[in-house]
């Protein structure tokens, strides 16, 4: 089990200096979307995530941490 970070999701998009808007359009989503992922208020499936760390040019790892019960790793 993965635990998504929303703070990850924000700095990677920041660091490649995109918009919520470009992003939204890369993935297929809707903005408000996109920002309730970086909130926390909603958790990509693991298609986007997956999407979106290629977009961004980092790991997905950067963007989520494993998750053994009540213990993130």
């Amino acid at each position: 089990m993965y635990q998504i970070i929303p703070c990850e999701l924000m700095a990677a998009r920041r660091d490649c200096k995109m918009s919520l808007s470009a992003v939204a359009r890369q993935i297929g989503k809707d903005r408000s979307t996109v920002w309730r992922y970086e909130h926390g208020q909603l958790n990509p499936p693991a298609s986007t995530l997956f999407q979106m760390a290629e977009m961004y040019g980092v790991p997905v790892e950067t963007l989520c941490r494993r998750q053994e019960g009540n213990h993130v790793l």
